[in-house]
């Protein structure tokens, strides 16, 4: 079983649709497809209270946040690998938490506390689950391109396209269909590096006038669809 311990800075930029192809050239300058996952379907359950304690403190941009979910590559079967993971946000850095197990297993571990192994992180992932009596509630789901460095592999970007969500079947193994949550084609662009970004990085965000935002897709969805419904209909999106 996979384990995985790892700390890093990330920022979000929001592309348009215009600038994406121009964008995108440019990155591929200094950076290349990733060679494992370069195109991939990212799917994730939320875990949260019943009063969504962890996304309410998450749009509130605390010193200090987290988040528990569960994580696959596409629509996952009983024995395919997915990820249950703790994302810890402090300060503007990034720690992680997490383990990879079967499907079968983490639906055992989150929801019933059946560990698959008595590991360190399997202990500190249950007692998040445990100490905020976590449930499933949030499906969401995006369309990912990733580039890593082409001489720095700790730098990594990616871009985030048809975000979408369900507030029903809740279950990774349910498919990849949701309502858009950024429905003009808007995608959003990750920087993740170990340290300060190197320059070829701080020259793209000058030339391309992007700066930072702070956006949250579980946060944003508590937002404009828990906790104040929306009442225009969204895009359905369902990938092929």
């Amino acid at each position: 079983m996979a384990q995985y311990i790892f700390s890093r800075t990330e920022k979000k930029y929001a592309v348009p649709p215009h600038l994406y192809e121009e964008i995108k050239a440019r990155v591929l300058e200094f950076m290349d497809a990733d060679p494992t996952y370069p195109i991939y379907t990212l799917c994730n359950v939320y875990f949260d209270t019943d009063s969504y304690e962890l996304a309410r403190r998450s749009i509130e941009k605390p010193v200090f946040k987290e988040k528990l979910r569960v994580r696959s590559y596409g629509t996952p079967t009983p024995d395919s690998k997915v990820y249950v993971e703790v994302k810890k946000k402090y300060k503007g850095v990034v720690y992680k938490r997490r383990a990879g197990m079967t499907y079968t297993e983490a639906q055992a571990f989150l929801l019933h506390g059946i560990k698959p192994k008595d590991t360190q992180i399997i202990r500190e992932l249950d007692y998040t689950r445990r100490f905020y009596d976590l449930k499933p509630k949030v499906y969401l789901a995006y369309d990912r391109e990733a580039f890593s460095g082409k001489n720095n592999p700790d730098l990594r970007l990616t871009f985030d396209n048809h975000i979408r969500f369900r507030l029903e079947d809740i279950a990774l193994s349910k498919g990849t269909q949701g309502t858009e949550l950024l429905p003009d084609g808007t995608r959003i662009m990750e920087i993740k590096a170990v340290g300060s970004f190197p320059p070829e990085i701080l020259r793209l965000l000058a030339d391309f006038k992007l700066t930072p935002f702070s956006f949250s897709k579980y946060g944003t969805i508590y937002k404009q669809y828990i906790l104040s419904p929306q009442s225009t209909p969204v895009k359905e999106y369902s990938h092929v």
